[in-house]
């Protein structure tokens, strides 16, 4: 409930742009009329999952009101985020500010790792995060956040930000932003899991493949980006010393290369099989598989097995919902397509956008591996989402009409 709460937060936030900015979002569908069509798709896909699940299940309207906020509040998002940038400082700034409230938080990593016995440390109360592997076990950390998940998701996007600063042609010192991104990747391994590990690598893979299809990025710059990823990577492994404990962590971490192929495939192919199996293709309702569902009194039906957020999204939106998911997705790429074209913008805004859209793929792709710290948070959804609003919001001709009221 407290974390479904933070969603009437983000509602405010919301209120308070369309207040300050009047025809806020319909300068944006106008500006950008794939994403109308886009998100009104979306939308129609919710529609007759929510009313499976009030029909099926007693306190079912109750599951639909859970999965309809882990995906209609993040489409806040995109207007906050489109509304935020006047120019590229701007986004800059947020960054900044993301980066250094979450590198003072992350303290709570080390602590709860040597020993520290304190109520704010460790999550949720009653909770072990322990990973069993052959051999040996690994004792996953949380330190100030509520699990494991949501630390990582958070260290990991300290990293990522940390490299758009790095790759701001600004002449300004780089060394203090690489050594926040190696504290970031320290406590990044220390929360033990591999999807997070892999979501900074994910953000350079598309950074170097997007950036070349768009001319931004000459191939020669690939070496000394990747020995960029290379020095806090190693850092952080040299901070967590040597010792049968932290080689646990080291261990596990670096099957991330040798298991992560196939622990993807058995994830998403092997469970849309067997979700459409279970649920048929109607699905089972929507919020049948959101995260914290089981916790809310009155609401039966189906045990989720669903970890992956393809199979999620089968389950819950059935397959008309995933035909509609689709035909939004198509729409949103072209916008997205549209805008990163931005034929006024200069060399600069151009990288912040190619910036911006690879920390969402990289976000993405944590969200196909494993969709809890998103449907369980639904602010997760909506950071992410601020950054793809700020990629329509950095269209030159967008930032001419806005008065502040």
């Amino acid at each position: 409930m407290i974390t479904v709460a933070g969603a009437a937060v983000w509602g405010a936030v919301f209120l308070g742009a369309t207040k300050s900015y009047p025809g806020l979002v319909s300068r944006a569908f106008s500006e950008h009329p794939l994403l109308r069509k886009s998100i009104s798709t979306f939308l129609i896909g919710l529609v007759p999952a929510a009313g499976l699940a009030v029909i099926l299940y007693p306190g079912g309207y109750k599951m639909a009101v859970v999965g309809g906020v882990s995906f209609v509040v993040p489409l806040f998002g995109l207007a906050i985020g489109y509304a935020l940038p006047r120019q590229s400082k701007d986004i800059y700034g947020m960054l900044a500010f993301y980066i250094f409230v979450n590198a003072v938080f992350l303290i709570g990593v080390p602590l709860e790792h040597l020993g520290y016995d304190w109520a704010g440390l460790g999550g949720m109360r009653g909770m072990n995060w322990i990973r069993y592997r052959s051999g040996y076990t690994v004792d996953l950390i949380s330190g100030f956040y509520r699990s494991p998940d949501i630390m990582g998701l958070h260290a990991a996007s300290v990293a990522m930000f940390c490299f758009c600063f790095y790759v701001r042609a600004d002449g300004r010192p780089k060394a203090g932003w690489i050594a926040i991104a190696s504290w970031a990747f320290f406590c990044l391994f220390l929360a033990g899991r591999r999807k997070m590990i892999g979501m900074p690598f994910v953000f350079v893979a598309a950074w170097f493949f997007i950036g070349k299809l768009k001319n931004l990025v000459p191939a020669n710059r690939m070496l000394g980006f990747l020995a960029s990823l290379a020095l806090p990577v190693g850092v952080s492994l040299l901070m967590l010393g040597r010792g049968s404990d932290n080689d646990a962590y080291a261990d596990f971490a670096s099957s991330l290369i040798t298991e992560g192929g196939i622990r993807a495939n058995e994830l998403i192919s092997n469970s849309v099989l067997g979700t459409i199996h279970q649920t048929g293709v109607f699905g089972a309702g929507l919020g049948s598989a959101t995260q914290g569902r089981y916790h809310m009194g009155g609401i039966s039906g189906p045990r989720a097995w669903q970890e992956d957020g393809i199979s999620r999204i089968f389950m819950e939106l059935g397959l008309f919902g995933v035909i509609c998911v689709v035909i939004a997705g198509k729409h949103f790429y072209f916008a997205v397509k549209r805008a990163m074209g931005n034929p006024l913008g200069t060399f600069q805004t151009k990288i912040l956008q190619l910036s911006l859209v690879s920390m969402v793929l990289a976000y993405g792709a944590s969200f196909t591996i494993s969709h809890q710290q998103f449907s369980g948070d639904p602010g997760s959804g909506v950071i992410v989402m601020i950054l793809m609003g700020a990629v329509f919001g950095l269209y030159v001709p967008a930032r001419r009409e806005f008065v502040v009221g």
